[in-house]
């Protein structure tokens, strides 16, 4: 039977929300602010492929989209908005690969990424900007390397112009500066938080705890009203998890520090290297073990850590 992995992430914005399964009152956060947007605004999209490995794809030092899973068979590609990751002018992209399930070399591996650009709400008119490879294929010295590797890792940069920008988490706290055991206390007591929303199935605390996170989505990825409506059918069945059965958070001895975008993000992966809040579903023909993903920043010095991504 194979095991899937999921990561749950969810672009979503929070307009007036209502939820019935869940609460009776109307959710009245507006998350989604139409003033001053200007959807001439690029939206900037990244379409991964493989071969005969597991690889992760990491932009501005975030990890944007990994597919490792516990079965014999390519790696899942995926095919993703990539505003949030953005800055305007020059962006770095690492390929990272891993040999297959069972496999000790990356024999054959390869991995890419294709990056678009369309205007907002304009996706039949999207330009090609760049395709980013692990390798040289052509270069038959090169391949016979990589596939006596068991890790290889490149990286490129490619440009991006007039995409909407906010600060986020780019002028936050270096946390590679703070007190590890102080700062993993602190996390640990956050997703303990965190799991209680979830395990109580708290729409409303749900959507108040990503709030900012929300404020930033919303924003980068020139979001309408309207918008907000696909999205909230998600999340909700998300946080009612039917079917799905929310695992035990492991213990604080059990988690490990996982900084990105440069020292500005911070959350706890497991041993695996994976999200530590888990869903699992299981039926006759499949296993899935489905991840929330939350990265959590320091605004300013003597803040409390919150949910930014």
């Amino acid at each position: 039977m194979k095991m899937f992995i999921i990561i749950l992430m969810f672009f979503f914005t929070n307009y007036h929300l209502y939820s019935n399964n869940l609460h009776d009152n109307k959710i009245t956060d507006k998350m989604n602010d139409t003033t001053n947007k200007d959807y001439s605004k690029s939206i900037y999209w990244m379409n991964t492929s493989s071969k005969e490995c597991q690889y992760e794809v990491f932009i501005n030092d975030i990890s944007a989209f990994r597919s490792i899973a516990d079965y014999e068979e390519d790696a899942n590609d995926c095919s993703m908005q990539i505003n949030s990751f953005l800055k305007n002018g020059v962006n770095n992209v690492t390929i990272k690969m891993y040999p297959l399930f069972k496999k000790e070399k990356l024999f054959g591996a390869a991995a890419e990424v294709r990056v678009l650009h369309y205007p907002k709400n304009e996706f039949h008119n999207k330009s090609r900007d760049k395709i980013i490879t692990s390798h040289d294929m052509n270069n038959k010295t090169i391949c016979e390397k990589i596939s006596n590797l068991s890790f290889y890792e490149s990286s490129d940069t490619f440009e991006v112009k007039n995409i909407p920008e906010i600060d986020g988490w780019k002028n936050s706290v270096n946390l590679t500066k703070e007190n590890k055991d102080a700062l993993k206390k602190e996390l640990y007591a956050f997703y303990t938080d965190i799991y209680q929303i979830l395990k109580n199935k708290d729409l409303k605390g749900y959507l108040e705890l990503i709030k900012e996170r929300e404020k930033y989505l919303d924003w980068v990825h020139c979001f309408k009203s309207t918008d907000a409506e696909s999205h909230l059918k998600a999340i909700e069945e998300t946080i009612v998890a039917k079917g799905y059965h929310l695992q035990p958070l492991p213990s604080i001895n059990e988690v490990f520090i996982r900084l990105e975008a440069y020292g500005k993000l911070v959350s706890f992966v497991d041993k695996d290297g994976r999200d530590i809040i888990q869903y699992f579903y299981e039926d006759e023909e499949v296993k899935r073990l489905s991840l929330m993903n939350f990265r959590m920043h320091r605004k300013r010095t003597g803040n409390k850590l919150e949910v930014i991504f």
